[in-house]
């Protein structure tokens, strides 16, 4: 049978081929796409023992308290150690007597306040210059 000039199965073999899709992609499955790490938030210690420092340099970045601010040193809200005089660092190992008045002392070891007897910890010093003597004569009058 065919109709002008076209039979039946020459139709559907063409119906056929207009209708069918083939996969132009990848089925699904293993991703390339993989999640990467996260950089680092460059804690440590960024000062070492017997190094000058500035007013207001940073000592150590920490995210727990493991170190502890000395003489002319301050502690920021975030943990770090900062130094509050120009001078030299000098780290210790000191007995750890804490101040419960301090929030961050508080914070940290408010669950031991009963268990504190022979602890101790690490702590950052900054040691100022000399300062040189200067002296100049005052003329009497």
């Amino acid at each position: 049978m065919t109709t002008s000039g076209l039979s039946i199965p020459s139709l559907m073999k063409s119906f056929v081929n207009s209708v069918v899709r083939w996969a132009s992609k990848k089925a699904g499955g293993s991703s390339r796409n993989r999640k990467g790490h996260a950089p680092g938030k460059r804690r440590g210690i960024k000062a070492q023992d017997g190094t000058e420092v500035t007013q207001s340099s940073i000592l150590l970045r920490q995210l727990n308290i493991r170190c502890h601010p000395g003489l002319n040193v301050g502690i920021g809200k975030d943990g770090s150690l900062y130094a509050l005089q120009p001078g030299k660092v000098f780290i210790t190992c000191e007995k750890f007597q804490p101040n419960f008045e301090k929030y961050w002392t508080d914070r940290v070891y408010g669950s031991r306040k009963d268990n504190m007897a022979n602890i101790y910890k690490k702590y950052f010093n900054v040691i100022p210059k000399p300062l040189e003597p200067k002296f100049r004569l005052v003329d009497t009058v």
